[in-house]
């Protein structure tokens, strides 16, 4: 649906707008239940580690 948007700048506030809605309601949830929620910095969390060997 949102390869129909050619507009690059729209799409990206489109995605950008439902994920931290998305991110809201987890938050609200979690408040409601009483789970602590912590913010963390999304930096270097994509990046890939060689898998741990077997011992």
């Amino acid at each position: 649906m949102l390869s129909r948007i050619k507009n690059r700048e729209l799409r990206f506030r489109i995605i950008r707008a439902c994920f931290l809605g998305a991110l809201g309601l987890v938050e609200e949830y979690a408040v409601l239940y009483g789970v602590p929620v912590v913010r963390a910095s999304p930096k270097d969390t994509s990046k890939l580690y060689p898998p741990p060997t077997a011992n």
